[in-house]
């Protein structure tokens, strides 16, 4: 069912290439967390329930971020001077579509593994939650930033808050 989910909402590239593995993976990772917790229904533990609860808000977020973002002139300008329009064929397309479907649900079979079995180290699941809760946060307010910065110069690169910072530390500490 997971792929079957996966597939589904992925599908999306259909319209646009590269919304396979935006748009499509976003909200298949939220449609696949939903899809568990209806078939794991209350018999659900917390741990998995926190879990698909942070995944869900994962994909939901970033699809709509993705979407939201290819609404801006100033992206689709972007995007359209870096990759243009992509034609490669039907038959390249469907296997795109299928691999990243694949590819999106074994990213999500530590949610479904947990849902199988409960895990042998549980303060180790707890500090993966915490992880991912982390990254979640970290990404939505570098995302926040970024889209902030882009409204006074959508032509520039940012490099403010935590972008500023990771280019600043990616080049070992020398400003660029």
């Amino acid at each position: 069912m997971l792929v079957a989910t996966a597939l589904a909402v992925s599908a999306v590239g259909f319209f646009r290439v590269v919304w396979f593995i935006s748009i499509g993976y976003g909200y298949a990772i939220a449609a696949m967390a939903g899809l568990l917790a209806c078939l794991a229904g209350s018999g659900m533990s917390w741990l998995l329930a926190t879990q698909l609860v942070v995944l869900f808000a994962y994909g939901a977020r970033l699809g709509t971020h993705v979407l939201m973002r290819g609404g801006q002139a100033a992206y689709r300008r972007a995007a359209q001077a870096s990759y243009g329009e992509i034609n490669i064929g039907l038959g390249k397309i469907f296997m795109i579509w299928i691999a990243v479907s694949l590819l999106y649900v074994m990213m999500f079979s530590p949610a479904a593994f947990l849902a199988r079995q409960p895990p042998a180290v549980p303060a180790l699941a707890v500090a993966g939650l915490m992880l991912m809760t982390a990254g979640l946060a970290l990404e939505a307010a570098a995302d926040w930033q970024k889209s902030a910065a882009k409204i006074f110069a959508s032509e520039r690169f940012c490099d403010r808050g935590l972008f500023a910072w990771l280019r600043f530390a990616v080049h070992g500490g020398r400003p660029i």
